[in-house]
């Protein structure tokens, strides 16, 4: 633990790890600010793609986490930066303000015409919506933001994108551009300021941990979201994280 805590940059997956989306995990509050106040730097990342990075600034800062919209790095951004960098000027997308935000920051038009398709996480899903993509499937690439199969509320668990990839996926391929894909690491490298050797990625899930490895970091595994003792315990290669902690309160009292 003490190698932990020698470090100098933190990067926090966001969902089920610091956030019951609207509230604070127990400990998240103090170990971000014990950290802080020890001279250490602290970053956000995540594949939720509901809102914005600067509606999860808002969010975070509204539950005692101050953050700014350059601190956080999401799959809606890594999206839209990969179809930038790639001449994609307009897509057809199925998902919430968080996506069509990133995308109108790019000036990438949303359109039916488009050949790409980018799905992020849509509460309004509906049948239409799925007989579209299936029909355009044939047309261009479907990128996916995310993963995830669930993420929490103070109310209980709620399905997230993993729910909708699995339809896509009984008539379709598609590109994932979330966490731990080689566009997120690559963006992730170029968006962050830091030393690899001197970092930490702390998260809830298994793709937080292949992605910290990935990128050379120490990993720390917090068992408030997917993972378990024995996930953990069976854990290999760019799966095993170098720590496993019960709760974020374990870590934040060993922050000087």
């Amino acid at each position: 633990m003490e190698e932990i805590t020698e470090k100098n940059t933190f990067f926090f997956d966001i969902e089920r790890t610091l956030l019951r989306w609207d509230e604070t995990l127990i400990g998240a509050e103090e170990l971000v600010s014990r950290l802080r106040d020890a001279g250490k730097r602290v970053r956000f990342h995540t594949d939720n793609s509901l809102i914005s990075r600067k509606a999860y600034a808002r969010r975070l800062t509204d539950n005692g986490i101050s953050a700014e919209e350059s601190d956080i790095l999401s799959s809606t951004y890594v999206a839209t930066e990969h179809l930038y960098k790639n001449d994609v000027s307009s897509v057809y997308t199925v998902g919430e303000s968080g996506l069509i935000e990133e995308l109108e920051r790019r000036d990438i038009k949303v359109s039916r015409d488009a050949e790409n398709t980018v799905v992020g996480l849509d509460r309004k899903l509906t049948y239409d919506k799925i007989s579209e993509i299936m029909d355009r499937s044939s047309k261009g690439r479907i990128f996916t933001l995310s993963n995830q199969r669930f993420f929490e509320k103070s109310s209980g668990m709620q399905p997230n994108q993993g729910v909708i990839n699995a339809a896509i996926r009984e008539f379709s391929e598609t590109k994932n551009l979330g966490k731990p894909s080689e566009e997120f690491q690559d963006i992730f490298r170029n968006y962050f300021s830091y030393y690899p050797g001197n970092s930490v990625m702390i998260g809830d899930r298994k793709e937080d941990i292949i992605l910290g490895n990935e990128l050379g970091m120490t990993t720390v595994a917090v068992m408030s979201g997917e993972l378990d003792e024995e996930q953990l315990r069976k854990a290999e290669g760019l799966e095993e994280p170098d720590f496993g902690l019960s709760s974020l309160h374990r870590l934040s009292k060993k922050i000087i």
